[in-house]
């Protein structure tokens, strides 16, 4: 798949556990990903050579976008977004034309940041697979370095005693980046009809945050 603007150029297939529209993203450090590798075949492992990897999940439809434009574009871009507690969240967003799938990561969680903060040599991986299907794009993002040191000095740790507050910051976010509009259009010539989003839920933020993800699992 072509990719413009800031995705890179690979696109490989692989499974991973499906869910729907709204989903919790996962986030696999080197040792898991080394894991996922010792179980695969010489040719698998020559296809997956991240230390990081970014999964999430899109609807059937929105893999079905992915699957017939692999020749064209897939726009990408990569920002912040501050909220009142003091939080901030990466936003990582993937279009092809009315189509838009969204992560949503913490950046107070350690384990986004060390994603974020990964060798200058190692482009930033992430996967998107098909719900009800073991199908999967992986795609490396190649953003540029100070781009990158930007988005860590805007997160910082916060104080995660107040998990009621915080999870409902969070939940209203999640019904934002759910909107069409939540995010503007990536491309000039689209409006973005259908989305996907895909949110990596906090470590140690609370049972709230799961008791929803298993909501809207449930629904």
């Amino acid at each position: 798949m072509k990719t413009s603007k800031r995705s890179a150029s690979r696109a490989r297939r692989r499974g991973i556990r499906p869910t729907g529209n709204f989903c919790r993203a996962m986030l696999l450090s080197p040792s898991q990903v080394a894991n996922c590798l010792a179980t695969m075949s010489d040719k698998q492992r020559e296809l997956l050579t991240v230390q990081w990897l970014l999964t999430g999940t899109v609807s059937k439809k929105g893999f079905a976008v992915l699957v017939a434009n692999t020749t064209c574009d897939l726009v990408t871009e990569i920002k912040t977004l501050q909220k009142p507690s003091g939080a901030a969240y990466v936003l990582i967003s993937c279009q092809l034309g009315n189509w838009q799938h969204r992560f949503v990561l913490p950046l107070y969680d350690a384990r986004v940041r060390d994603y974020l903060a990964v060798d200058v040599r190692e482009p930033l991986s992430l996967q998107l697979s098909c719900a009800g299907s073991e199908e999967a794009f992986i795609f490396d993002l190649l953003i540029p370095r100070h781009e990158l040191k930007s988005i860590l000095e805007v997160g910082r740790m916060i104080d995660l005693k107040d998990r009621n507050s915080l999870f409902w910051e969070w939940a209203n976010l999640m019904g934002d980046m759910l909107a069409p509009a939540g995010i503007p259009s990536l491309s000039a010539t689209h409006v973005v009809r259908d989305v996907d989003v895909s949110a990596l839920i906090p470590e140690g933020a609370g049972v709230h945050f799961h008791d929803e993800i298993c909501l809207e699992d449930a629904a």
